[in-house]
């Protein structure tokens, strides 16, 4: 993984596009990326959503743009912002060389998800 939060892999990179979203929803919700920063980052991938390549990515997106635009308009505070973000964040494990195991944080939704992955 590299500073970016991106993983080097064989093939399409919009396969785990996914990934790179949840690695930086988690940046901004830990503290580690400022909310400019963030919205930075964000608003291209929002403007592109539905025609990422990923339909994980593509969800990710949309409701990410949804809670910006919230925020924007003044529904939320940053740290409103922040809970309703953390679901989207997960820790990322891999066991093996052909499995990445994908944990979210959210107390609300426990998940385990399971990607195959080719790392370099």
């Amino acid at each position: 993984m590299t500073s970016a939060g991106t993983v080097t892999l064989r093939g399409s990179m919009q396969a785990f596009l996914d990934l790179d979203i949840r690695n930086k929803v988690s940046e901004f919700v830990d503290g580690r990326l400022s909310l400019g920063s963030f919205y930075d980052w964000a608003a291209p991938l929002v403007w592109e959503g539905g025609s990422l390549g990923n339909p994980l990515a593509d969800d990710l997106a949309g409701e990410i743009g949804l809670r910006l635009a919230e925020y924007t308009s003044g529904y939320w505070t940053e740290h409103e912002l922040k809970s309703l973000l953390r679901p989207m964040s997960s820790e990322i494990e891999v066991r093996d060389p052909g499995q990445a195991r994908i944990r979210s944080t959210s107390a609300a939704r426990p998940a385990v998800l399971r990607h195959s992955v080719a790392l370099r």
